[in-house]
């Protein structure tokens, strides 16, 4: 993988960006139409399975959902090397003094922009559907749905509205709120019972409720309350 970043236009179907990519890599030993630099083109590997947008499996390297649904968002000149050939043929103008450099910073900005803007739209849009089909209830803050995410950096139970800041921790007090009792909170409902562990490492029994903020609160069993920590 790492390889075939160095040469990258071998993939690139439009013969026009093909060739900048080509010409951008003429006389450098070991890049033949590349994307990125010997310097970050590993690193940028190991970020993405870091971050959980891919994974490792023995020498294979595998897309993860969460991937899939970042790549899906993303515009097509981001997919694409296009971007990558774009922004170089800006640099050759500005070391030729043809083009200021704002040029290419206005370049940078106008597609990061659209980029933030085209996953938004997506994400809460076409992505609507799927994410009520799972809901497991109603925000209790803003009255949207929630929805469980479980990935490499979340695991909790998340407003599907995104200027909403609720948040349904997996593991909350020590315990696991499954789905079950995610659906009695956010109803409005006291939890079952879930086994939870105090700081000091002692197990006990308790149940949960949501205050008035979707705050959880612990409802100790029988009023036996916990003084440790």
């Amino acid at each position: 993988l790492n390889e075939d970043l160095t040469r990258i236009a071998r993939y690139v179907r439009d013969p026009k960006i093909k060739e900048i990519l080509l010409k951008k890599d003429d006389g450098k030993k070991g890049e033949n139409g590349s994307i990125g630099t010997v310097a970050t083109r590993s690193k940028i590997i190991a970020d993405l399975i870091k971050d959980g947008y891919l994974r490792q499996d023995g020498k294979v390297i595998i897309s993860t959902e969460l991937g899939r649904q970042f790549y899906d968002a993303l515009p097509d000149e981001i997919k694409r090397a296009d971007t990558t050939a774009i922004w170089w043929l800006h640099q050759e103008a500005i070391i030729e003094g043809k083009e200021p450099p704002s040029v290419l910073t206005g370049s940078v900005l106008k597609t990061i922009s659209h980029v933030i803007r085209s996953c938004r739209e997506k994400t809460f849009s076409s992505g609507r559907n799927e994410l009520v089909k799972n809901s497991v209830g109603k925000c209790p803050v803003c009255g949207n749905d929630v929805f469980y995410v479980d990935n490499a950096k979340l695991k909790a139970y998340v407003c599907s509205n995104k200027d909403c800041k609720f948040i349904l921790w997996k593991n909350t007090f020590g315990g696991q709120i499954n789905a079950s009792n995610a659906k009695r909170l956010l109803a409005g409902k006291e939890s079952l019972a879930i086994a939870m562990r105090s700081k000091a490492g002692k197990e006990f029994k308790a149940k949960l409720k949501l205050n008035n903020q979707g705050k959880p609160e612990l409802i100790f069993i029988n009023n036996s309350k916990q003084k440790e920590g």
